[in-house]
């Protein structure tokens, strides 16, 4: 796997249900597409952690509107969030400075066009970093088009890894508005490399599927899975183990372009205590696709799988697969 995390703030209305930590607002007025952004609070941080994904190189793309001189900060970190190894900040005039470590850190290099990342629009940002303390690299592109590579350089602010293992945010003096957000690290076949300016879209349930095996609280399978954001007061379960639902969902709004991946969540909790577990359904070309089996809390937590091959082609989604695909959940027994 490559993308390993992506998030476009338009399921979700707490950050911590993506996110390891951070404040802020999630909000339609800061949505670039779809229903939801991010508005990135003055002087407070927002942090992911993606330990089971650890990787020397990162590459980290999102689309930004800073605020009238205001800046925004992109860092790379390891050691569960705690080093902060490489810096990408987006000054008051619409300069790019990268730094080794925090704002202040030694500066490793910077764009000379002032205004490249203008006030009040959106850019879409990416920024490539392999740790090292000899051979690291920063890549930097805006909108597309690649400002600057480092080189050679010693991109690791001490700490004891030797590798990546998560993200975080950062704005000063203003708010900034933040979407269609993707995070990839340099392992796997696809999606290893910047793939450019992308834009998020969910979808949601709008039918029963081809299975329906758990047991609604209420009307019907896919009327209960189908809120914005999730409603815990209906549900679909089972106290049997292998049942589960595929939903019939909607389609997308674009109807050209290259699916880099598919994201599935599910929103899902168990009901007693016990060891009790439960993986993403997909179905795609007629065949069921179970993914990774997760245990489960008995408080309602996102659960979800990135898928960036149609297992029913083996080579990426089309626009017409992702639309005739069913997602939902299976009910494990750990």
């Amino acid at each position: 796997m490559s993308v390993i995390f992506s998030d476009g703030w338009n399921d979700h209305t707490t950050n911590t249900q993506k996110w390891t930590t951070g404040a802020g607002v999630i909000s339609g007025s800061s949505a670039r597409t779809g229903s939801g952004g991010y508005q990135l609070s003055s002087s407070t941080t927002k942090q992911v952690d993606h330990v089971a994904d650890e990787h020397a190189t990162f590459i980290w793309g999102m689309a930004a509107r800073r605020g009238v001189n205001g800046t925004i900060e992109m860092r790379f970190l390891s050691d569960s969030l705690a080093t902060t190894h490489v810096t990408v900040q987006i000054t008051t005039s619409g300069e790019i400075k990268v730094f080794r470590g925090t704002i202040g850190g030694t500066q490793l290099g910077s764009t000379t066009d002032a205004n490249l990342v203008p006030a009040s629009v959106f850019t879409y940002i990416e920024a490539k970093v392999t740790l090292s303390d000899t051979v690291g690299v920063v890549t930097v592109r805006v909108n597309g088009v690649e400002e600057f590579t480092i080189s050679s350089a010693d991109t690791k602010n001490a700490g004891t890894k030797t590798v990546l293992d998560g993200i975080g945010m950062a704005t000063v003096a203003f708010s900034a508005d933040i979407d269609d957000l993707v995070l990839m690290n340099g392992a796997g076949s696809t999606n290893n490399d910047f793939i450019g300016d992308v834009a998020i879209e969910t979808i949601y349930p709008t039918s029963a599927g081809t299975t329906t095996g758990l047991t609604p609280s209420a009307g019907s399978n896919w009327q209960n899975v189908d809120d914005v954001p999730p409603n815990t007061t209906d549900y679909n379960s089972s106290a049997t183990d292998e049942l589960y639902d595929t939903y019939n969902l909607g389609s997308l709004v674009r109807t050209v372009g290259t699916i880099y991946a598919i994201n599935i969540y599910a929103y899902a909790a168990k009901s007693d205590s016990g060891t009790k577990g439960g993986a993403i359904m997909l179905r795609s070309g007629g065949t069921d696709y179970e993914k990774t089996d997760v245990a489960l809390a008995t408080s309602f937590d996102y659960q979800n799988d990135i898928i960036e091959v149609d297992p029913a082609t083996s080579v990426a989604w089309t626009i017409a697969n992702v639309n005739a695909l069913e997602a939902g959940f299976k009910v494990k027994a750990s």
